[in-house]
């Protein structure tokens, strides 16, 4: 809040994100340089659900007469939403609140959530205006002392949600039915799934997730599927649903991941027999839409198929105007040896710690080289 003329143009100078929004006097200010700018801005309004979280008044900023953001009880917050949409200069991508710090429980969060979304249904059916951003802000307290209360996270996790937990098909989007997209209708919530497997056939079962993957605990949709060419990739162990489905769109692909979950609550296995942080079907997922979008060039573990722990620590780029590539490793201390795939071809290279490498490719038509291979150059530090 309180942003000044000068924060607000340097911050559109410096090409930040989105904005939050304090107010309708800074709405007005930031629609009128980015129209100056030429851009069009993204914005968050920041608005109050009018919860007290029981916590030191100085840092309880969920209030109805907080000075920060705009109360949703008193109708001014929909008056703001209407102004800020009807601003040619600005995207409005939703709503951001911020309840307070050193909260002990899990209650006033839930409240806010309930609050923002049932504003956020308001909005919709009133102005046409959806919600793509909805940015929750607050903190659990810290515990100073012992007489403060431990903050049970996992508890506190499903009390929160409860609030997605609940939705039906009509609150997903264009209600739960993507025909035209991909071949999938969503016609109800499913039953919850524990256990999941690679399909027996398809080219998931080379996956790390072909083994059994689990203690998951999601929510799986109940989906018709039309598309006669939709192929899936994994299922559930205990009532053969499944879980992720790859269909053919236009010149491209859809991946049907069917849960009621966001993904990154997939992307470890927490089953018996597994070690820590043994990864799930979602790495695996991403791992097989790079490897399939892959480029003229690509990197690869040595020997191996994949990127790995080897290439986390090399940046590079490729020229395909000059058929080069430039490679950096970012490890000060230790080299790391990676293979270079290009034209079917592949040369195995081994970065010295923080060195800067430009490897001439080979031309791909005739499978010649084109130029010497591993010039180097060292960074200067």
């Amino acid at each position: 809040n309180n942003k000044t003329d000068e924060d607000i143009l340097y911050a559109m100078d410096s090409g930040v994100g989105h904005f939050i929004v304090d107010n309708h006097h800074e709405l007005e200010r930031v629609n009128r340089y980015a129209g100056e700018k030429g851009i069009k801005q993204k914005v968050l309004l920041r608005v109050t659900p009018g919860i007290d979280p029981h916590t030191l008044q100085a840092i309880n900023t969920g209030r109805i007469d907080c000075q920060f953001g705009v109360p949703i009880e008193t109708g001014q917050a929909a008056r703001f939403v209407q102004a800020a949409v009807g601003m040619e200069n600005l995207d409005v991508l939703g709503f951001h609140s911020h309840i307070g710090s050193q909260i002990f429980e899990a209650e006033p969060f839930c409240d806010a959530v309930d609050i923002l979304l049932a504003f956020a249904d308001e909005m919709r059916q009133a102005l046409g205006f959806t919600v793509r951003v909805l940015n929750l802000g607050g903190g659990f307290g810290v515990r100073y002392q012992e007489t403060d209360p431990m903050v049970d996270i996992p508890g506190n996790i499903k009390a929160l949600s409860r609030n997605y937990q609940a939705y039906t098909k009509d609150d997903l989007v264009n209600g739960g039915d993507f025909t035209e997209l991909c071949g999938i209708k969503v016609v109800d919530r499913g039953p919850y799934f524990y256990w999941t497997g690679a399909v027996k056939g398809s080219s998931a079962e080379r996956w790390s997730s072909a083994r059994t993957h689990g203690a998951y605990r999601g929510i799986l949709g109940k989906v018709e599927v039309s598309n006669p060419q939709a192929e899936p990739l994994i299922y559930n162990w205990e009532n053969d649903m499944n879980v992720l489905y790859r269909l053919p769109s236009g010149k491209g692909e859809v991946w049907f991941l069917n849960s009621w979950y966001y993904p990154g609550a997939y992307n470890f296995s927490y089953g018996t027999g597994v070690g820590p942080n043994s990864l799930g079907f979602v790495e695996d997922i991403l791992k097989e839409m790079a490897r399939r979008s892959r480029g003229t060039a690509y990197l690869t573990e040595k020997g191996a198929d994949d990127p790995g722990d080897e290439c986390k620590f090399v940046n590079w780029s490729y020229f395909p105007s000059t058929k080069e590539v430039i490679l950096f490793n970012v490890d000060f201390e230790k080299a790391h040896t990676v293979d270079l795939h290009f034209g079917g071809k592949v040369k195995t290279l081994a970065l010295p710690p923080n060195e800067l490498v430009r490897e001439k490719l080979w031309n791909v038509d005739s499978q010649k080289e084109v130029g010497e291979w591993s010039s180097r150059f060292s960074v200067c530090h």
